[in-house]
């Protein structure tokens, strides 16, 4: 069986005599530090010998640290035992700080207890402390196991007291008889037991929930001894040796379950500190070695060729594990191939530390975000063409060419290619009777923004771009939601006024006479042409009767399924010919722009499902058995919904909707019109729009 060593840095070693000196120094002061800390932990404690080791350490390693290295290189490669023992000398300095500063107060280094008084226990413990003592399987639970497996005195100590306070917690959380009672306090010594019998056994299911489920997964029994409180004081003394090891649970699994079988057998040979110096060291050790691994320069190795403890740790899920035992388990950890490359214990795992790690790790969510962004621009390409309701749209410099007419991806926004006047007497008025109030149309035309000439109401526009050449509609234009109600509030606000008129005389600057003025009875046939412009759907028409989204409007108008099945239904994408105006059907291919848009969220979900179901990778490492509950699944999928639904709205209405607008606008204007008024002299359009697209991508992000 191959052997991994040093190998790396013993090879730049041999080149350096101030790094052997080093190394010769740090190994001596660690044997000093070990065995001084021995002494301290000893029953009873050698103070005198203790602080003679560690003084000595300190002295060898402020004599490695003096060392001068001839090259940068050695600098480098020295840095790292330079800092560890910086840290040592810091470290023993501050005990004895804190030594001398207890002395003097009276207090020795040491102390009996740490929470409780062991030697007189209050009466609620006496129940617990019985059990302990003895147990039906061993006596001496503590005492039995310290002498089986060689735990330090220290440890056991440690371990007792966290072990029967615990105990006692779970067994005063029983249910007492006679708990109304006055003498629910004076229980009588079984009825103590049987709370703590009840105790530990909830106890012994909640500890050791996972243990059972190592067990089912390499598919072995579990190997609890007669007496749950054998099963509960092993595991904690196994878990106060192992250090460091306590962030590998499923070893701390394997330890117990090999250990187990040996705990039932009274007595044994072992000294105290036999257990560390026979299984946790020599694991420690390996550890260690694959930890310290360095190049052939003596720097440290990469983080891709260390082993860490999940790496470890992942070892003992498989039912290899069992073939070994806690002492030769060490064999494992270090057993390498010819090359040097661990053999049983594999790095499961590389690492690599770019900034590609960050992209693929949040893989989902730029996925996500940009499915839902071509969806959403989908859906607001699909509403531009339903609901036509921007003014940006029909501007006079929009075209396909020389003519007015002008269609996008089949959707007529001019009723004619060649005149937008339509036929009829828009003037006319409605008669009124004796001596009631008229129209007055010089107000009305100021009322709607109108340059008033004597002839202005006269023709009849036949669609929005040629409504938009007499009433600017200045107020509603500006706005990036409600255009709807904002057209036809301004229509039926300066159709509806009444009052009275007073007629000055241009001469005199006198009142001459004064009449009453009813805006209803206004170019009838006028109105009628702009409101079926407004509310009506086809070419040049803004749809406004079903589009107007405010919520009064939805309600009043009821025609919520009506939008819903337009925003659905497709067109062949040909636009009408030009006596076809007034044909209400849907011509435009916005409905597969939408359909386009959802697809591509509908395959980031697929695509999530799938890899969700079948690759262990691509969902990420999560631990077994531990389902979110369905409480908290729900409430995390509805804070999500709601805050999506949020971004969502605001981002459709204030950012991709206008930006869908002011791209097909940037698309189909005449450059020769835009582009001397821009601050940067541009000539081509795609440049433009990958400006807008860039800007569309980073706003949404």
């Amino acid at each position: 069986m191959a052997r991994s060593s040093d190998g790396d840095s013993d090879d730049a070693m041999q080149h350096s005599k101030p790094l052997r000196q080093q190394k010769k120094l740090c190994d001596e002061a660690m044997e000093l530090v070990n065995a001084g800390v021995a002494m301290q932990n000893a029953s009873p404690p050698n103070t005198a010998g203790a602080d003679a080791k560690l003084s000595r350490a300190v002295t060898l390693m402020e004599q490695a640290l003096a060392i001068e290295y001839p090259t940068q290189e050695e600098r480098d490669a020295s840095q790292r035992l330079n800092n560890k023992m910086n840290r040592y000398v810091k470290m023993i300095r501050s005990q004895r700080e804190k030594g001398a500063t207890t002395g003097a107060t009276g207090r020795g280094h040491n102390t009996k207890d740490n929470i409780l008084p062991m030697d007189k226990l209050p009466a609620t413990y006496n129940a617990v402390v019985e059990l302990l003592t003895n147990s039906s399987a061993v006596g001496d639970v503590f005492q039995s196991l310290k002498t089986t497996f060689g735990f330090q005195e220290a440890n056991v100590n440690n371990q007792k007291e966290h072990v029967l306070l615990m105990l006692t917690n779970f067994k005063l959380q029983e249910d007492e008889p006679n708990s109304n009672s006055e003498d629910h306090h004076h229980l009588d010594r079984q009825q103590e037991l049987d709370m703590a019998n009840k105790g530990i056994k909830r106890f012994h299911a909640r500890i050791f929930a996972n243990y059972i489920k190592w067990c089912k997964y390499v598919s072995t029994k579990p190997a609890f001894t007669s007496d749950p409180v054998v099963d509960i004081v092993l595991f904690f003394l196994i878990w106060g040796e192992a250090g460091n090891f306590r962030q590998m649970p499923e070893c701390l699994c394997f330890l117990l379950h090999t250990l187990l079988p040996q705990a039932s057998s009274r007595g044994g040979g072992k000294n105290p500190g036999d257990f560390l110096v026979e299984i946790i060291r020599p694991m420690y050790n390996e550890f260690k070695k694959d930890n310290d691994k360095k190049t052939a320069q003596g720097a440290r190795a990469p983080h891709a060729e260390i082993r860490n403890y999940d790496d470890f740790n992942e070892f003992f899920w498989s039912k290899k594990c069992l073939k070994y035992n806690p002492t030769s388990i060490h064999e494992a950890f270090g057993e390498v191939d010819k090359k040097g490359r661990p053999k049983i214990i594999k790095k499961s795992f590389v690492e690599k530390r770019t900034w590609l790690r960050a992209i693929i790790s949040f893989r989902r969510i730029f996925c996500f975000n940009c499915a839902l962004f071509l969806a959403v621009c989908g859906f607001a390409l699909n509403m531009v063409m339903y609901c036509p309701d921007t003014a940006i749209l029909y501007g006079a410099e929009l075209s396909n060419g020389d003519s007015r007419g002008f269609t996008v991806f089949g959707k007529n926004f001019t009723a004619s290619d060649v005149t937008g006047v339509g036929s009829g007497d828009g003037a006319e008025d409605k008669s009124s009777s004796g001596d009631g109030p008229t129209c007055n149309q010089q107000m009305l035309a100021t009322c709607l923004g109108m340059t008033y000439t004597s002839d202005i109401f006269d023709t009849i526009p036949i669609d929005f771009k040629a409504l938009l050449q007499v009433v600017p509609f200045t107020d509603c234009v500006e706005k990036t939601t409600g255009r709807c109600g904002c057209y036809l509030d301004l229509i039926d606000n300066c159709f509806t006024e009444t009052g009275q008129t007073l007629k000055v005389t241009e001469d005199e600057l006198t009142f001459s006479s004064s009449s009453e003025f009813d805006q209803s009875m206004c170019v009838v046939n006028w109105r009628a042409a702009v409101e079926s412009i407004i509310k009506k759907p086809g070419p040049g028409k803004l749809n406004c009767e079903i589009c107007q989204l405010d919520i009064k409007a939805l309600i009043t108008n009821g025609k919520i399924g009506e939008l819903i099945s337009g925003l659905l239904s497709f067109g062949d994408g040909k636009p009408l010919e030009t006596g076809d105006i007034d044909n209400p059907k849907r011509t435009d291919m916005g409905g597969l722009a939408m359909v386009g848009g959802g697809a591509c969220l509908a395959l980031v979900l697929a695509c999530e499902f799938f890899n969700k179901i079948s690759s262990r990778i691509a969902s990420g490492y999560v631990g077994r058995s531990m389902p979110v509950p369905m409480r908290a699944y729900c409430r995390y999928t509805c804070f999500w919904l709601l805050l999506f639904a949020c971004k969502l709205t605001f981002d459709y209405q204030y950012m991709i909707k206008a930006l869908v607008e002011t791209t097909l606008f940037i698309w189909y204007a005449k450059e020769d019109d835009y582009l001397p008024i821009l601050c940067v002299y541009v000539r081509r359009t795609d440049f433009l729009l990958g400006l807008v697209g860039d800007f569309r991508l980073f706003c949404w992000i």
